[in-house]
């Protein structure tokens, strides 16, 4: 089991920074993938076991890399971390460059949809400096309104240093602009890869609880399966009607160190 663990989140930006997705002119500039397009993986691991003494995590939604300084502030942030938990991801060739030259990380995506021009994929990546063991990915039954696309997670497992358990982390971007019956839907379907899992977890990503309710619901389904909300002093996540979006929940860990980048 691991003993510590040292976490960072960057902020989103208000409301899911939905707004790009509103500029495509019609349905037909984007595509869902089938099932066997959705998984991509580009880069490379740098190691083959994660410390059981300090593992750094970094939670992000990048917001397709579209802040002026994203590509620095990336590299900054990313150098110091074993593994990514990444939202909104976008491949173009910026984003590809920065994956594929850093050489140290591995990144496996799961793609929500896909740009027709380009063949631009956009979705969840979870980067890592050590190989997994096993992949898998899961995909909202609801859609986005007006959009019509779902919202995806990622679910990988790592070796441990001198242990036989394994590392389970889960990325999730949550299904927006919708019920609290969509959110629910779309975290039970992940509820039982924790409930089975017999290590160490970390579920982290954008929720989206933007209201009382949603809020309410994940922290009650964490706190149902052993997993601690980790703290923020100071925090300055982004709020969406007083909410934060953007959470790391734990089981079988301890957190050593944590802290928003509110500036980004």
């Amino acid at each position: 089991v691991l003993t510590t663990l040292i976490t960072g989140i960057a902020p989103l930006s208000a409301v899911d920074q939905a707004l790009p997705l509103l500029r495509l002119k019609n349905k037909l500039d984007y595509y869902i993938p089938s099932m066997d397009e959705v998984p991509f993986g580009l880069g490379i691991n740098s190691s083959f076991e994660l410390n059981p003494k300090s593992i750094k995590l970094l939670v992000w939604n990048m917001f397709k890399g579209e802040k002026p300084n994203w590509k620095q502030d990336f590299l900054n942030l990313s150098k110091q971390a074993d593994l990514l938990l990444l939202q909104e991801i976008f491949l173009n060739k910026k984003m590809t460059e920065v994956f594929e030259n850093q050489s140290v990380f591995r990144y496996n995506t799961a793609t929500s949809f896909i740009y027709r021009e380009g063949n631009l994929r956009t979705g969840v990546a979870t980067g890592s400096r050590v190989s997994a063991n096993r992949l898998q990915w899961l995909r909202s039954k609801a859609l986005e309104p007006i959009i019509k696309t779902p919202k995806v997670s990622h679910l990988a497992y790592f070796p441990i240093a001198d242990s036989e358990q394994e590392l389970l982390t889960i990325n999730i971007h949550a299904i927006n602009f919708v019920s609290v019956f969509a959110l629910i839907s779309q975290i039970n379907d992940i509820l039982p890869k924790i409930k089975e899992h017999q290590g160490p977890v970390m579920f982290a990503g954008d929720f989206n609880t933007w209201s009382p309710d949603k809020l309410s619901f994940v922290k009650q389904a964490m706190s149902k399966l052993g997993l601690e909300e980790v703290l923020f002093s100071p925090d300055t996540r982004m709020r969406t009607l007083e909410h934060p979006l953007d959470f790391i929940f734990i089981r079988g860990l301890n957190t050593k160190f944590s802290k928003v980048w509110g500036e980004l």
